[in-house]
């Protein structure tokens, strides 16, 4: 008998058409009542979601022209100190007339300067020729640049800088500024190179990170789909470099896949005298640096 009447009740459940008036007209009610409330918590459920993502979009645009700001601020300090050694009167003496002792004092004040500034990678004055005549890093003293596009600016008599990039010799990221050094008649008589770290560029960016919500980086204005900075990116590939290559073959790699210098103008530069030239040194970079990516990638997946 009860499961009978409990089958009934189910059937009468499922028609609503045999739903007692006063249930009708309760449900009625309710959904008169609820539905403008539904409609209007929906509408202002839109409008704040359309509100929060415009004020991040705000906070966004803010933060980025901030941090913009900053970087501007860094590069431009450098720029100045170098226009500074630029117009120096002991550097135009200098470069009119090199001495040894004169060598020595102007690599004195460049190394002060350095020490002085920690952004500073290092400094170099440079002749007509391209030659280094003094720098602050040993590495550097005595080698020929007269390929970069630093040098060939600067003896234009126009100051220039690069986008954030790796040095052939340093091995490490940073951002190059030179400005041209003139005799009292206005003549090109040499460049002043200043090699900005790319570390405090770096270290702004990674202020504005948010885990993986929000990631910095900085894009090349000549080519607005290369990817010029993201922190980690950039350290794992200088460190993969370093680990890897030896010093010859870190700046083979760079003149031939970043300055695109031929094969014959890298072996000349790097004055290999070998049968193959530069072609044997890339060849063996390259292999090191496949099975180094190879590593990584396996130690990823094990992980």
């Amino acid at each position: 008998m009860l499961r009978a009447r409990m089958a009934g009740v189910m059937r009468a459940t499922l028609r609503p058409a045999s739903w007692p008036i006063a249930v009708k007209m309760t449900l009625a009610m309710m959904a008169t009542a609820l539905l403008p409330m539904m409609i209007t918590a929906y509408y202002n459920l839109e409008k704040t979601q359309e509100h929060v993502a415009a004020v991040e979009l705000r906070n966004l645009e803010q933060l980025a022209q901030s941090t913009a700001g900053r970087i501007a601020q860094l590069l431009g300090d450098s720029r100045n100190l170098a226009d500074y050694v630029g117009t120096d009167d002991d550097f135009v003496a200098y470069l009119q007339k090199p001495t040894t002792g004169g060598t020595q004092e102007i690599l004195r004040k460049l190394q002060g300067l350095v020490k002085a500034n920690p952004d500073i990678q290092f400094t170099m004055v440079m002749n007509t020729n391209g030659d280094a005549v003094v720098a602050t890093d040993p590495n550097v003293m005595g080698k020929n640049f007269k390929f970069r596009e630093y040098f060939k600016t600067a003896m234009e008599g126009r100051p220039f800088m690069t986008g954030i990039i790796v040095g052939a010799v340093a091995g490490a990221a940073g951002v190059f500024y030179s400005r041209p050094v003139l005799d009292p008649q206005g003549k090109v008589i040499g460049a002043v190179v200043m090699r900005i770290k790319a570390d405090p560029i770096g270290r702004i960016l990674a202020n504005t990170k948010v885990g993986n919500e929000r990631l910095p980086f900085l894009i090349d204005e000549d080519d607005p789909g290369r990817l010029l900075e993201n922190a980690e990116e950039e350290s794992a590939m200088e460190a993969l470099l370093r680990e890897n290559l030896s010093p010859v073959e870190q700046q083979a790699i760079w003149l031939r896949c970043f300055e695109r210098l031929p094969v014959e103008e890298v072996t000349r530069i790097l004055g290999l005298t070998n049968t193959s030239g530069a072609r044997s040194v890339l060849q063996s970079a390259r292999e090191k640096l496949r099975r180094a990516i190879e590593r990584r990638a396996g130690g990823e997946r094990r992980a």
